[in-house]
């Protein structure tokens, strides 16, 4: 009797009932903040999904001020029919997202990341083909929001593809990358892309975030290859 309430004890007792993961993760230590960065950055793919996801948002705070510019001035358009052209970003951003994520869950990540970057080339080729007429800044402008929704949650998830394939553990901190490459993007980009359109024409900036984007692209679909 008394044998038997101590088997009872023993495996119900909490700490035999906490799964063995649970008990590994609790034990592990804590990585501070540039430990966890740092991990991250030192892996060469992380770092190629990094900097594509900047080179997009660059890319887009780019051609957002500019093409409200060139509206303007070469088409002069007033604010509404303005707005309407850049609303077709927003419009393809909210079509394509979907697309991409349920693509993303059948086909390799990487693709769709360096998709982005090719869609996001292109637009800044149309940019600087606008002489073609109104059409060709209209699928420019289309063409920059399905690159930014290839880039964003696939990006994401590609992130934490790599985190489990090289046992990096920072989901978060990959995450935090991922908003960091964002920002980084929407404040850089702008930064030169307009300085060097101010010297040397608004097609420059665009012409260099193309470039940018698109030697980027190769790197990025070699991953996990």
């Amino acid at each position: 009797m008394l044998w038997g309430r101590l088997d009872c004890w023993y495996f119900s007792h909490p700490w035999r009932l906490q799964p063995k993961r649970m008990v590994q993760e609790s034990k592990s230590p804590k990585k501070g903040l540039r430990q966890s960065l740092g991990g991250l950055l030192a892996n060469r793919d992380v770092r190629y999904v990094a900097l594509a996801t900047a080179a997009v948002n660059g890319a887009l705070g780019v051609l957002k001020p500019l093409s409200q510019v060139v509206l303007h001035r070469e088409f002069k358009m007033d604010v509404t029919r303005r707005s309407l052209v850049i609303s077709i970003a927003t419009a393809t951003y909210l079509v394509i997202t979907p697309i991409a994520g349920n693509l993303s869950d059948r086909m390799p990540r990487a693709h769709l990341v360096a998709l982005s970057l090719i869609l996001m080339a292109s637009s800044m080729a149309l940019f600087m083909a606008r002489n073609l007429g109104l059409w060709a800044l209209n699928i420019c402008v289309g063409l920059a929001g399905a690159g930014l929704a290839c880039a964003g949650s696939v990006g994401q998830a590609l992130l934490a593809d790599l985190v489990d394939q090289h046992e990096l553990g920072d989901y978060g901190m990959a995450f935090a990358l991922s908003d960091m490459s964002d920002s980084l993007g929407l404040i850089a980009g702008p930064i030169v892309g307009l300085a060097l359109s101010q010297w040397f024409g608004p097609s420059a900036g665009t012409g260099l975030m193309g470039l940018l984007c698109l030697s980027l692209a190769p790197f990025v679909m070699r991953i996990g290859q």
